[in-house]
């Protein structure tokens, strides 16, 4: 579920205008009819990628943003949280950089996540959003327990 109120992401994406806003309004209700995030029946629609709309999103939240996909990820890192909270959460730690643990997460706003996740791996924390989808896809990739 998003942590932020999803009509401002239709009226940012409005503001940008890249995507027509006719169908921006269809998609919008379409989500609300099906259930299912504007977020997802965005991606769904293909009418904007994950990357472009997790950046969008990241505004909205005032939060830095990282494309998992594009990053190197340090094993040492990555398996700093247990696999089954890292998923079940939808947290990653990807990379030592300046002294600070960079999480990646759809909740940066959770404040007992991250102030667990702190304590639980002992450093100073730097977190960005990433997308479900994106890091969805990076947990696949580490089949084994993290």
């Amino acid at each position: 579920m998003p942590q932020y109120d999803e009509t401002k992401l239709l009226t940012s994406l409005k503001e940008i205008g890249v995507i027509d806003a006719a169908k921006l309004d269809q998609i919008f209700e379409q989500s609300k009819r099906a259930q299912i995030s504007f977020e997802a029946a965005l991606i769904k629609s293909n009418l904007i990628t994950d990357k472009n709309l997790g950046q969008t999103v990241a505004e909205i939240l005032n939060t830095p943003f990282v494309h998992l996909a594009d990053e190197t990820l340090d094993d040492s890192v990555v398996t700093m949280l247990p696999a089954s909270y890292a998923k079940k959460h939808l947290i990653i730690p990807y990379k030592l950089e300046n002294g600070n643990v960079l999480l990646a997460t759809n909740n940066p706003q959770n404040s007992l996540l991250l102030s667990l996740v702190k304590q639980k791996l002992d450093s100073n924390i730097q977190v960005k959003y990433a997308t479900q989808l994106d890091l969805e896809n990076t947990f696949s990739i580490y089949k084994k327990d993290l």
